[in-house]
């Protein structure tokens, strides 16, 4: 399983910030030497959001960081799954991979899609 989570300006809850490094080490533990893991926080390093991270990005700004793949298919943006969750996404990635309706979905449910755009997204 190759996992990749891209962060901007490290993991940031309401009282603390976790480094990339951190992360790396967290997530690490979870996982099989057979998996690989990269973190990359686009802060530290130039990193080009995919089309559907970028997609989720005009609707959610920074809360779509931390964003997270398995085996390239989008899985979280927005936070990092607990090491249970990451496994049985990982176990159905046909049924749990994010995709552009459903980014467009939730954007619609936060009201964050501009009523100019929900027009043309109809």
């Amino acid at each position: 399983m190759n996992i990749k989570i891209i962060l901007n300006g490290g993991l940031k809850t309401c009282c603390k910030s976790y480094s990339k490094e951190y992360i790396h080490e967290a997530v690490k533990s979870w996982l099989t030497d057979k998996d690989v893991l990269e973190v990359v926080d686009v802060r530290e390093q130039a990193y080009k959001l995919d089309e559907l991270a970028a997609y989720a990005k005009q609707f959610f700004q920074e809360n779509t960081f931390p964003i997270v793949y398995i085996d390239d298919r989008l899985i979280a943006i927005g936070q990092i799954p607990d090491k249970n969750s990451l496994f049985e996404v990982s176990a159905k990635l046909d049924e749990y991979q994010i995709t552009r309706e459903a980014i467009y979905k939730a954007a619609k449910e936060y009201e964050l899609v501009p009523a100019e755009q929900e027009a043309e997204e109809v």
